[in-house]
């Protein structure tokens, strides 16, 4: 049986407007310049923000739409890079919490 231990860390997600170049850019950031060790991208279809209307979905371009860009870091890395991402274009908000990230290793061992 392996043994497997959990580490703390710190999910981040980093909510954006559409548009290609900006996540494009915050990707390369996080992966040159970061090295956080891996990201997802999520496409909203609808959201709406403070000081934005609900619109229906077929009326919303590409850089209109909501995207998430989420990551896990340690702790301890966390506040360089919030630094790196604040001031980007495109980004909107950034919450991040407290999480156990476990390696999971398939029963094959592969």
């Amino acid at each position: 049986m392996l043994e497997r231990a959990s580490v703390e860390v710190v999910v981040v997600r980093v909510y954006m407007l559409g548009g290609s170049s900006n996540v494009d850019t915050l990707l390369k950031r996080l992966h040159a310049w970061g090295k956080v060790r891996g990201v997802t991208v999520l496409r909203g279809i609808q959201g709406y923000g403070g000081s934005t209307p609900v619109r229906p979905t077929t009326s919303l371009t590409e850089e209109e739409m909501p995207l998430v860009v989420e990551f896990y870091e340690e702790p301890e890395r966390l506040e360089a890079i919030l630094g790196q991402l604040e001031p980007m274009p495109g980004v909107r908000h950034i919450i991040h919490w407290p999480a156990f990230a476990r390696a999971v290793v398939p029963s094959d061992g592969a």
